[in-house]
């Protein structure tokens, strides 16, 4: 090529890359004037929907603000501890934007109508992350919460939305936060891994590529092999895969579980021989019946010499004894055996998770496996180092080459800025109706609705609002407290009105009035956990305030548990007890029938069940059947969150809840002439009855598929009741949820009407 041709596309090539830029610059010119209109106009619709005057000061960081929590006036504290979380709701309250509107004492205090033992705890939570500063990793705050304060809690640290601390990038300060700031942009949502292969979703990828590399962004994932492709046979994994390291294989069994190994620095080929690999490990990702994932590395120093064996006839396999191995096979399925201990520890390093075998049962037939390498993602150097040894040595096409990649360094920086502030504008949107009514429930605009009460309630001062007692229409406190009371004075004792009732359980009731005020139907909370007879005095409270309707509640239709055996459940069920409000009765056995008929009859195609009996011998005891429903095929069925419990029993027996923690496969069995039945072995076998006389056998074994040890419990239990074997007087199922049904039609809904 001529000089003066090659100087022409050179100079071709440089107007069209100016021109480009031009066209881009101009894109994100028009793209900012869009974004800046629509962001006044956000701030235009907060101005008039709020109609706040401006503060009569500037607010700084270190205003020391007096405030008055629901009746509790010793709180003080400074702006900056209230602000330090920037893109929480309290510090867009206390910003200094809002001080004129907010409700205020006589004594000139900031009123909040909040829980004053909670905000304390908040408070105290705040102050150790203003001093922490942005780079501490916090508790959670329900974490330092007191314990008598914890009702409730979990709701208000959600409503005040409180998130990692930031600072202002240019003085290194605590920023404070307003409703027209546009806050510090997050990074784009990368795009979603593709794996090329079918076993590995891009959710499990990403998760194995942490386990290998320690990050998912750096590395991806080359497909060498896929048996339902390639072929089953030893013969065509070696012949794809010989030569590489850094490999990783992934199987899925029949059942849905996930497992493999990565073979590390060591690479596949033929030679008959073990071969070490400092870095292998082997894994189950997910499935039915996996509660975490898990890592297992090789045991001790000794072991990584037998980290792989690589033999012609073998597919992939791990470890001496085989800890791993996929078995060659002829299509359109193969067979995997795992046996940990051999070379790869039992031990996960993950997790406590102890595990014998990856996948249940050792020997399990495989729907597909897949082998991948783990690469360096391409970079933009990368790629424009292959293209500049393309060009050839003309210095001229790398100096172009150079300034394309500058020019593109600089787009890429600019479109990911556009993009998050695109995406920060539509979560304010998104929001905009939400914290509008969070100012709103804080703010004094709404006369009446913010004019303080001061209550004393069995001698105890309490300080609230008439919006918040007067929520629900025909409450004794909404009648009381309506627009045409008026305070007079001989119904106040101490400067309070008075209401004869015990401050320990009116606090429940205060509690749930300001957060329904606050919260509205985001507001999801569980009753409070109660001892029996305090549960029955509080019940008379609520029907006495005419609150019963509106308090939550959990009502069970039961005849077998009475109070503490529902307050024992609902702390075996942990964090997940608020979905015990939704139970529902299929199956009374003496109502329905002791048999196993009347059992599947009334339970099966229903999930996450709750089986509860009674021993003769006074025991009550169940299981949780988790996210796999009943059924009548004969068969071990795997199920996610499946447990076993003890409530109580003669002598003040423990509570206990026993996990799944071996043969996962088998969590309930499903079978025709049995009725509830948990694990293989089995763990908690409630037998087929008679119709006369009225009760069945019971049989227990724990320790098979449920762990016999408990959180709660030192002592291993090998039954939940007064033996391995007992009669049982009563048992009864509930569903937390609606019957899985193929059709599509709600199942349970349609057997009762009918």
């Amino acid at each position: 090529m001529s000089g003066s041709c090659h100087e022409r596309s050179l100079d071709e090539l440089g107007a069209a890359v100016v021109g480009a830029v031009r066209e881009l610059g101009q894109h994100y010119k028009d793209c900012a004037v869009q974004l800046d209109a629509d962001t006044r106009s956000l701030q235009d619709q907060a101005a008039r929907r709020l109609a706040v005057p401006e503060p009569r000061r500037t607010p700084a960081p270190t205003d020391v603000l007096r405030l008055n929590v629901g009746g509790c006036t010793d709180f003080a504290t400074t702006r900056r501890t209230l602000t330090c979380l920037l893109d929480s709701r309290l510090a867009e309250l206390f910003s200094g934007r809002w001080d004129a509107a907010l409700p205020r004492d006589a004594d000139g205090r900031i009123f909040l109508d909040l829980d004053p033992v909670q905000f304390r705890a908040i408070l105290d939570w705040l102050g150790d992350a203003c001093r922490s500063g942005p780079t501490a990793e916090l508790p959670d705050p329900a974490a330092v919460a007191p314990a008598g304060a914890m009702w409730g809690f979990e709701a208000l640290s959600s409503l005040f939305r409180f998130v990692p601390c930031a600072q202002d990038p240019v003085t290194g300060q605590d920023s404070v936060c307003f409703v027209d700031d546009i806050a510090p942009p997050d990074p784009p949502t990368p795009a979603a891994l593709d794996t090329g292969g079918t076993v590995l979703t891009p959710p499990l990828g990403e998760r194995l590529l942490r386990m290998v590399t320690g990050d998912a962004v750096q590395h991806t994932f080359t497909l060498l092999h896929r048996a339902s492709r390639d072929g089953f046979g030893a013969d065509a994994f070696h012949a794809n895969c010989n030569g590489w390291s850094r490999t990783v294989t992934v199987a899925k069994s029949v059942h849905g579980v996930v497992f493999g190994g990565y073979a590390g620095s060591a690479a596949w080929g033929n030679q008959n021989q073990y071969v070490p690999s400092e870095d292998a490990f082997l894994f189950c990702l997910a499935g039915p019946g996996v509660p975490s994932p898990s890592k297992h590395r090789p045991r001790q120093s000794q072991s990584h010499n037998h980290a792989l064996f690589c033999n012609a006839g073998y597919g992939p396999t791990f470890g001496c004894g085989h800890d791993l191995q996929i078995a060659s096979g002829t299509g359109p399925s193969a067979t995997a055996s795992t046996n940990l201990g051999n070379t790869y520890s039992l031990q996960s390093e993950l997790s406590h998770v102890r595990l014998a075998n990856l996948v249940d049962p050792p020997t399990v037939a495989i729907v597909d496996w897949e082998v991948l390498a783990v690469v360096p993602k391409p970079s933009l150097d990368s790629l424009l180092g292959a293209a500049a040894t393309v060009a050839g040595q003309c210095p001229q096409v790398a100096d172009v080459l150079q300034k394309v990649k500058s020019l593109m360094v600089a787009a890429f920086a600019e479109d990911t800025a556009s993009r998050a502030r695109w995406k920060e504008l539509k979560s304010k949107r998104d929001n905009f109706e939400r914290d509008v009514s969070f100012l709103r429930a804080f703010l004094d605009m709404d006369g009446q609705a913010h004019e303080l009460i001061r209550i004393n309630v069995g001698g105890k001062a309490m300080t609230t609002t008439r919006g918040t007692l007067t929520q629900f229409p025909g409450s004794l406190l909404a009648s009381k407290f309506g627009p045409k009371w008026s305070l007079q004075d001989e119904e106040t004792v101490d400067g309070g009105v008075f209401v004869d009732a015990s401050a320990s359980y009116f606090t429940y009731v205060l509690n749930f009035l300001r957060l329904t005020r606050l919260c509205g139907e985001d507001l999801d909370l569980q009753p409070p956990c109660m001892l029996p007879a305090s549960q029955g005095t509080f019940d008379r409270l609520l029907d006495y305030f005419g609150m019963t309707e509106h308090f939550p509640s959990l009502h069970m239709d039961t005849r077998l548990m009475i109070d503490s055996h529902i307050i024992a459940l609902m702390a075996v069920f942990g964090s997940d007890a608020h979905r015990l409000a939704r139970a529902r009765l299929l199956h009374r056995a003496s109502q329905d029938g002791f048999t196993a008929s009347a059992f599947h009859g009334n339970c099966d195609g229903f999930a996450h069940t709750v089986t509860v009996a009674r021993s003769e011998g006074g025991y009550v005891f169940g299981g949780y059947s988790g996210a796999s429903p009943w059924g009548s095929q004969n068969a071990y069925v795997a199920s996610e969150g499946a447990f076993v419990f003890r409530l109580g029993g003669p002598g003040g027996a423990t509570p206990s809840a026993h996990h799944l923690f071996n043969n996962r496969s088998s969590a309930l069995y499903c079978g025709t002439g049995y009725g509830p039945t948990f694990g293989g072995g089995h763990d908690l076998c409630i037998a087929d009855g008679a119709l006369l006389p009225p009760r069945t056998a019971a049989t227990m074994a724990l320790g098979n598929t449920y762990n016999a040890h408990s959180n709660n419990c030192r002592m291993a239990l090998f039954s939940l009741a007064e033996g391995a074997n007992v009669t049982v007087i009563e048992y009864e199922v509930f569903t937390l949820d609606e019957m899985i049904d193929t059709t599509g039609q709600d199942a349970y809904t349609e057997r009762v009407t009918v």
